[in-house]
């Protein structure tokens, strides 16, 4: 039986972008603020969102069908804010016809819905109106739609429903385009978006305002682009005007951007029976948002020809972009207030999971409780979940607990998964709270990673010589995912719900180099996650969000199964290496980069606020769950710029300032199990220490831990005094809040003076003059580490009673190693008359270094002794500067002297003044040219270490520094750590003693 024809209702919004510009709808800075109207309704009852196409087939003319965020035709954008499905046909012949089909297997009582609806729209060279056919497929039988869709506009498709009633089963949707013309249709191009059923009249609103027929106040203009019409505006309460057609509609929504100040905005509006506009017909608009703004006005249930949008204010000259006009209305799932899900734990077993929660029970008339799994990309609207099969069901009670594996039959974990619970009167479902995420991952981590004592201080470099010179606590990398995965066969995989994830080898050993050289050094490594395109479609599939748009840093695919495979062993893969055994410790995880500009930076495609966000909290959260489960506490950071002003890039739409988009995710992270993430922040673009402290002073009412990352000084329009002083500043203070972690910046772009010394007692001798006034006032709050520089000595400056050799480089190098720049090391060497000599070649800034495997107490031995050379240098370059460096922990002692070619000159490193002195674990040594000029390759060479004492022998000397057994380093202890040694011991030996007693052991036999 046919259907008899409602309407379509042709929709060419503005510019054709149909409502689903999803802006910040924020006054304040709180998901609290949002006025629940500015979310489009698009379903009562949705069947598609085409936010992908996997479950969807097609006639064979189709040869493409793909999910997608924009189209280059109107509507250009998803109603749902989602996607669309956008396919094409070659050659579409005439009178062929080509068609996309939804299988379904949904049981509804068909009576409560009015209608059954889609969006369409198609792109046609010939331009004339396109047979369409929408067929409802169910038990009973199937029902048609037969309309026309116009090219290159919006299209609302609307079937009559009300004939159909009872309970039946709808087993799919198909919707057919046809060539209704005599010539072939080259090209043909069609989307469909927000296949859904409705019993709301709301639904029939639409807004046809044609975009060539806009008219401005006196003095303005009016320019098309690609993302709106922008209008030059100028005089008193300036204006623009449409006209069109507006039906059955309550709430709209226009979406602009300005550099006006409006104090006030109203609509005007004529109707067929009075067309003149006036005061009678006027509504006023309340405002949301910052950058990209909303105006929301509501209307007659009248039909509207004409639109007339004015500002109020002073002084507006300037320009307005308009983006959309679109009808509104609420649309969420129903929630109940009279349920609650208290808890999702794992049990104490290990195997199963149990999810707690109470009623209200005087809100349900009988009925049941269903509990669902669902995926982290899975829609929580209650629509879908009438396909699938609960997990468990209960009977109502006031206080409700399931119990269910961890695992699934299969060997699936769960830990990934989302669980609804709802409530079924057995012809609908209403959801008692948010999904729910398992909230103690960590309980199935086998050990706890451990990080080293840190302070504030961390650059940015790969170079390890520096990092253990300015006394880092972190460093940043980037780990570019797509490089990261191979899909041939390698050494390097792992296993995520039974499929294999295979590693490139090259880019694993080369993390490999650059995280165990930041291991042994006390500097934690905090790793950026990026992903784009890899430049093979098969990878960008599995990593990159089905919307990514081509050339940007994309989102990670946590929309689809097999992309959140691929990005859980991604995390998993890292956690496991990288998990501070063999090859070294990535401590945190950064999520992007900056990716409150979502546009270019995390890229969802052309979405809203709200899409973007729900996308990079669900990643956020997976991020954290890996991390849990494996131990690493406190890992996962989100990242934003340091615009908390409303700062928007020209000519981009999809981006927020920082608060913005922190607030959005404190939303949803809190409503879906909280969980700890922190903020990775980077405040380049402030440019005065007011800013910094505003910067600051934004983010801490979050209440997450900070790290701030990537600060480059902008040297290049300030003197490097200046420059400095603004780093200086900014460190201060960032430095000065507990909430920060990690303060890490560009080292290369800084005054080496300032990046060495900031964090030390020496700052107030050397960071004085740039601040004005005294270091130690400017941070009360900072905390310092110990740091002395000094000329090395060429005599003891005591009586030496004493002497230990400490290295001897007799044979090898004694535990030296080269670091960056250093081309060759070796000891046991002969040259300039000497023997048993250590010789190294920097090309370079760089060191060689020894690891201490126990700290060295230098109190009573506090000077070392030995006799450094170099055997060439640069012509006219007769004099190179050896800095030997003692470090313990973050704190340090350093000592310089000259040596010249083929000379031998006297070190002594006194640290009698040091206070660190009994706590050494590290010893570098680096060369540099005096006048800091290339040293081309030189070959410096250097003798024996001897430790000299004031008051012990060499016999005491050798009694107190004992090799380990079996080592060729030291382990040397402290007198606290023998004393230690000596306690532990005597409470052992006590201890036995009196159990022996007790039990009669050692009575003397009678």
């Amino acid at each position: 039986m046919k259907k008899r024809m409602l309407i379509v209702m042709p929709v060419l919004l503005l510019l054709g972008l149909l409502g689903s510009v999803c802006v910040s709808a924020l006054n304040a800075h709180s998901l609290e603020a949002t006025d629940p109207s500015l979310l489009p309704r698009y379903a009562d009852f949705l069947l598609e969102d085409f936010e992908n196409t996997g479950s969807l087939t097609t006639s064979s003319n189709v040869v493409s069908l793909s999910a997608v965020s924009q189209t280059d035709f109107p509507p250009y954008l998803p109603v749902s804010g989602r996607g669309m499905a956008m396919g094409v046909v070659p050659f579409l012949q005439s009178g062929e016809w080509c068609f996309v089909e939804k299988e379904l297997d949904i049981h509804a009582d068909l009576s409560e819905f009015d209608s059954l609806f889609c969006y369409a729209s198609c792109q046609s060279a010939g331009n004339t109106l396109i047979p369409v056919r929408m067929t409802l497929l169910t038990d009973g039988g199937e029902w048609e739609y037969n309309t026309f869709l116009t090219p290159g506009v919006g299209n609302t498709l609307i079937a009559d429903l009300s004939e159909l009633t009872g309970d039946t089963a709808i087993r799919g949707v198909r919707i057919l385009f046809q060539n209704g013309g005599e010539q072939p249709l080259v090209n043909f191009i069609f989307s469909l978006d927000s296949l859904a059923l409705s019993y709301s009249e709301d639904l029939l609103s639409s807004l046809n305002f044609l975009a060539d027929s806009f008219s401005v106040s006196a003095g303005g203009e009016a320019v098309k682009g690609d993302d709106g019409y922008t209008f030059t505006l100028d005089g008193s309460d300036p204006y623009v005007q449409t006209v069109g057609f507006l039906s059955s509609s309550r709430k709209n929504r226009l979406s602009f951007s300005t550099d006006l100040e409006p104090e006030s905005i109203e609509v005007y509006y004529s109707t067929t029976a009075s067309p003149v506009f006036s005061r009678d017909r006027r509504v006023d608009c309340t405002l949301y948002g910052d950058t990209i703004r909303s105006a929301v006005f509501e209307l007659p249930n009248e039909t509207v020809d004409e639109i007339r949008v004015v500002f109020h204010g002073e002084n507006l000259k300037g320009q307005v972009t308009l983006y959309s006009f679109a009808p509104l209305s609420v649309f969420t799932p129903i929630v109940s207030e009279a349920g609650q899900v208290s808890s999702c734990l794992i049990s104490t077993s290990k195997e199963d999971v149990v999810l707690s929660g109470r009623l209200d029970l005087t809100a349900f008339e009988g009925g049941s409780l269903m509990l669902y799994e669902l995926a982290a990309y899975e829609d929580e609207s209650t629509s879908p979940l009438l396909t699938y099969v609960p997990l468990a069901v209960s009977e109502l009670s006031e206080e409700f607990t399931f119990r269910f594996p961890l695992y699934d039959a299969s060997g699936r974990s769960r830990l990934f998964s989302k669980f609804l619970v709802a409530y079924s009167d057995g012809r609908r479902l209403t959801l008692i709270d948010n999904a729910k995420y398992i909230s103690n991952p960590s309980v199935l981590a086998e050990s706890t990673v451990v990080r080293p004592d840190t302070t504030p201080k961390g650059f940015s470099s790969r170079t390890r010589s520096e990092l253990i010179a300015f006394g880092a606590s972190a460093v940043s990398f980037a780990v570019e995912c797509e490089k990261l995965i191979t899909l041939g066969a390698s050494r390097y995989s792992v296993s995520v719900d039974g499929e294999n994830v295979y590693f490139s080898e090259a880019y694993v050993e080369e993390l490999d180099r650059l995280v165990k050289s930041y291991d042994g050094i006390g500097c934690e490594a905090v790793a950026r996650l990026t992903v784009k395109s890899a430049g093979d479609e098969r990878i960008d599939r599995l990593l990159l969000h089905p919307s990514s748009v081509s050339g940007a840093y994309g989102a990670f695919n946590t929309a689809d199964e097999n992309g959140l495979v691929y990005f859980r062993a991604i995390c998993d893969f890292l956690l496991t290496r990288y998990n501070g055994s063999g090859q070294g410790l990535i401590g945190r995880y950064v999520l992007g980069d900056c990716v409150n500009d979502w546009g270019s930076r995390y890229s969802v495609g052309r979405s809203g606020i709200d899409v973007f966000a729900s996308a990079y909290a669900s990643a956020l959260r997976l991020l954290w769950i890996s991390c849990e489960s494996r131990g690493l506490s406190e890992a996962v950071f989100a990242s934003v710029s340091g615009d908390v002003f409303s700062f928007s890039p020209a000519g981009t739409l999809m981006y927020a300032d920082s608060l913005t988009l922190l607030s959005y995710l404190e939303g949803l992270t809190n409503a879906s199990t909280p969980f700890a993430w922190g903020i990775c922040s980077d405040p380049f673009a402030i440019r005065d220490n007011e800013g910094y402290e505003a910067f600051r002073d934004a983010l801490l009412p979050f209440e997450r831990t900070l790290i701030v990352d990537e600060h480059t000084v902008n040297t290049a329009p300030f003197p490097e005094e200046e420059s400095t002083k603004r780093y200086i500043e900014s460190y201060g203070v960032f430095a000065s809040a507990d909430a920060l972690l990690y303060f890490i910046t560009d080292s290369r772009s800084l005054n080496a003076s300032a990046a060495l010394y900031l964090d030390t007692l020496k700052a107030s001798e050397v960071l004085t003059p740039y601040l004005g006034k005294e270091a130690a006032e400017a941070f009360p709050l900072l905390r310092s580490r110990l740091f002395t520089e000094q000329s090395a000595l060429s005599y003891p400056a005591f009586d030496v009673t004493g002497r230990f050799r400490l290295f001897d480089f007799a044979a090898d190098t004694d535990g030296f190693a080269a670091g960056e720049s250093i081309l060759s090391i070796e000891g046991g060497q002969d040259l300039l008359g000497k023997e048993e000599l250590l010789i190294f070649t920097p090309s370079g800034p760089g060191s060689i270094q020894v690891l201490l495997s126990s700290p060295l107490d230098l109190s009573s031995a506090p000077a070392v002794s030995f006799e450094a050379s170099v055997a060439s240098l640069p012509e006219k370059t007769d004099r190179a500067i050896l800095r030997v460096s003692f470090h313990a922990g973050k704190d340090i002692a350093a000592y310089e002297g000259g040596v010249s070619v083929g000379d031998w000159s006297d070190f002594v490193c006194d640290l009698s003044g040091f206070e660190r002195a009994s706590a050494i674990d590290r010893i570098t040594v680096e060369l540099r040219a005096a006048d800091g000029a290339p040293l081309g390759e030189p070959l410096a060479v250097l003798s024996s270490f001897d430790l000299l004492s004031p008051t012990l022998t060499d016999e005491e000397l050798t009694a107190f520094f004992t090799p380990a057994a079996g080592e060729g380093e030291y382990a040397f202890l402290s007198p606290d750590n023998k004393l230690l040694v000596w306690s532990l011991i005597v409470v052992i030996v006590l201890t036995f003693s009196l159990l022996m007693l007790r039990s009669g052991t050692w009575r003397r036999e009678e």
